[in-house]
């Protein structure tokens, strides 16, 4: 990301920046809870990002379908999504 003369490339230095600039620290969190909160959730998505970047960039053909993918990767999925529902929950 570039800002006027700041150049920004990793995607968490871009929220933190984009937070600051927009004078909206409180999606940081506004306390050491929710910074935890925030910083556990960020960890399972960097877990599952990778899975998730070959399953919409793997190379498919009649072999090897998009279809058969996303069904080997479901279950593994499903460990993920049930922490990110714990840590989320209703918010």
């Amino acid at each position: 990301m570039k800002d006027g003369d700041k150049l920004i490339s990793e995607s968490e230095a871009i929220i933190v920046y984009i937070c600051h600039k927009a004078k909206r620290l409180d999606l940081l969190g506004r306390n050491v809870d929710e910074k935890v909160l925030i910083a556990t959730a960020y960890g399972v998505f960097k877990d599952i990002h990778p899975q998730v970047t070959r399953l919409c960039y793997g190379q498919y053909n009649e072999n090897n379908t998009f279809e058969n993918a996303l069904i080997a990767t479901r279950d593994p999925w499903k460990v993920y999504i049930k922490k990110l529902d714990g840590i989320l929950g209703d918010k």
